[in-house]
């Protein structure tokens, strides 16, 4: 779909053509987001799943795309190089199994042994002791627990206050990652450099992020992200709101930072998603949270509209959402070090 529509956008005659092949386009990069955290997640042990979600790829991307517009400039021929650079990882069909996790949560044991016994055969080693691995569970009905919807992410008391928790923090890193990344045209200097360096900016920080949630947690990451929202969000504001000197300066460097705070911040929520939800509704939940944080940024470039009218409103409202996605990380379980659990029943006993 992403492939198939920025070649529709690049043969665009009108905006409605054009805005049809970008709804398009979100909706495959939607279903993309929602499913490869979440695969490769589930073959990785506890320590590596930070560089799932955490690795930089996203403001390495971003630098890349910066460098590309400030060379084409042209939208068209963007679209284009959009459409050709997808081409390629088409054929990774052909490499990347299916979860062999989500094959245990359905009891397909044998598809899942396939898998197993194909890895330990490619990495030359024996194959390792799998009953403990492939444990089939027939306390429950197999049919009803093939059929998951959205309400499963509502199944108890527990299940529903993460759910509602999580939701708030996604609402969150799409409404100010977008508000943010939509203002930079209302910030001094050259648009294309300016996204260069938001996105430069937060590598470093990324990196950091991956060794402080094996260090500190999930939990104590994604607060500490989203302190550095809070409090740039409210400085900012509070600039823009007076006839501050280094007006300019100071809303840069400060926009920088809660870009780097939002940034980093997608990694520790986005693993804290994928481990707080068995795999039977693992995908949906990811999924799901991923519609809150298209909402958000339905949302964001709005404030930055309201900003123009309102100078610091934009800001002031990233600072109070940054304060509540740090009251709702209090009240989220840690889950480093944690399994990962493949039904409801053992996660219920778990906890």
């Amino acid at each position: 779909m992403v492939v198939v529509f920025n070649f529709v956008g690049f043969m665009s005659t009108n905006w409605i053509m054009f805005s049809v092949s970008r709804f398009f386009i979100g909706f495959g990069a939607g279903d993309f987001i929602s499913v490869q955290h979440c695969i490769l997640s589930e073959i990785m042990l506890a320590k590596w799943r930070p560089w799932i979600t955490g690795f930089p790829s996203w403001p390495i991307q971003v630098c890349a795309l910066a460098f590309i517009s400030w060379l084409i400039k042209d939208w068209r021929y963007i679209q284009l190089f959009c459409c050709l650079l997808g081409i390629p990882f088409l054929f990774t069909w052909f490499i990347i199994p299916e979860s062999f996790r989500w094959f245990v949560a359905h009891d397909r044991l044998a598809d899942a042994k396939n898998i197993i016994e194909r890895w330990a055969k490619m990495n030359r080693k024996p194959v390792p002791e799998l009953d403990n691995i492939m444990v089939c569970d027939d306390s429950e009905t197999k049919e009803s627990e093939k059929k998951y919807t959205f309400i499963h992410l509502f199944k108890s008391k527990a299940l529903t206050k993460i759910t509602l928790l999580l939701a708030i923090n996604w609402l969150a890193l799409g409404m100010v990652f977008y508000a943010i990344t939509f203002g930079i045209q209302a910030l001094s200097g050259n648009i294309y450099l300016n996204l260069f360096l938001f996105s430069l900016a937060g590598i470093p920080t990324k990196v950091v992020a991956l060794w402080l949630q094996n260090r500190l947690g999930r939990r104590i990451s994604n607060v500490l992200c989203f302190i550095l929202v809070a409090a740039s969000g409210f400085i900012v504001g509070v600039v823009q709101s007076i006839d501050a000197s280094n007006k300019e300066i100071l809303t840069n460097v400060f926009s920088i930072i809660a870009s780097v705070g939002i940034n980093t911040a997608w990694g520790p929520v986005q693993t804290m998603t994928i481990e707080v939800y068995p795999t039977v509704v693992r995908n949906i939940g990811m999924g799901s949270m991923n519609v809150m944080a298209r909402v958000g940024a339905i949302v964001g470039p709005q404030l930055v509209y309201l900003n123009a009218h309102v100078p610091g409103l934009m800001y002031y409202v990233c600072g109070v959402i940054g304060v509540l996605c740090i009251l709702s990380q209090l009240c989220l379980p840690e889950t480093k070090d944690s399994n990962l659990y493949d039904k409801f029943k053992v996660s219920k006993d778990s906890s």
